[in-house]
């Protein structure tokens, strides 16, 4: 069945290209170099780079708010010729194209954590996936363009956050070595209106500490806009 959501229902206008996104970093690395440097293959770090890569693209090539990036599935997502078209509630499509230089190339950072997420979703025993990232080629500027292919959302998986809140194995150290014995990530398949009115600025911080039984404090949680913008920050100061 396809999908049925408010950002699908509406007409579409004719998309905008994107130019660089806000610098989130404050100083540091500058955006390419964190691209050059994500890991591609291996588990875990061959998932937490695609997903890495795919979210930095997202802020800092297509502009989007945090708040934006964690309302998306994805079904508005859509990958095809060399270009990612990218829907997004309230505001006009973006469009970003393809870059000669691989490690660079927003479409294919999409294409590939997409991809990822696809084969999570359809695989219950998580060492499939592990499995397929861990033998896969490393990524290196003249690797193949997969975006020139089409990348689009199944029915079943449309509704799917591109950054779910509960993925597991996002957490896992990069060097982390063997397959997981746990299953697929469990995706997060609430509906958009879950997160509430997009909000153009950044999203409030939640720095609280709770008290436990032994007398320590533990953080907060925090919600995903800004567990995502924190994210982006560790990359970008070259922390993570």
């Amino acid at each position: 069945m396809p999908p049925t959501g408010s950002a699908l229902r509406r007409p579409i206008p004719a998309p905008r290209v994107a130019g660089p996104g806000p610098d989130a970093s404050g100083g540091g690395r500058t955006i390419d170099a964190v691209l050059r440097g994500l890991p591609s293959h291996g588990w875990a770090g061959g998932w937490v780079g695609r997903r890495d890569r795919a979210l930095l693209v997202l802020t800092q090539r297509a502009g989007l708010s945090y708040p934006a990036i964690a309302a998306l599935t994805v079904g508005d997502i859509t990958v095809r010729d060399g270009a990612a078209t990218i829907r997004v509630e309230g505001g006009d499509p973006i469009t970003l194209r393809m870059t000669d230089d691989c490690l660079l190339c927003g479409p294919c950072a999409l294409s590939r954590w997409l991809h990822a997420l696809g084969l999570a979703g359809m695989h219950s025993d998580g060492r499939v996936v592990a499995s397929v990232i861990a033998r896969a080629a490393p990524l290196s500027t003249h690797s193949p363009h997969v975006c020139e292919g089409a990348t689009l959302a199944s029915d079943g998986a449309s509704g799917t956050l591109v950054f779910p809140a509960d993925d597991r194995w996002a957490v896992a150290p990069v060097t982390q070595t063997g397959l997981p014995v746990p299953a697929r990530p469990v995706h997060d398949l609430r509906a958009r209106a879950a997160h509430g009115p997009h909000r153009t600025g950044p999203s409030p911080r939640a720095h609280l500490d709770v008290a436990r039984v032994d007398g320590t404090t533990t953080p907060a949680p925090v919600d995903r806009p800004t567990a995502l913008e924190n994210r982006v920050r560790t990359l970008l100061n070259g922390l993570a």
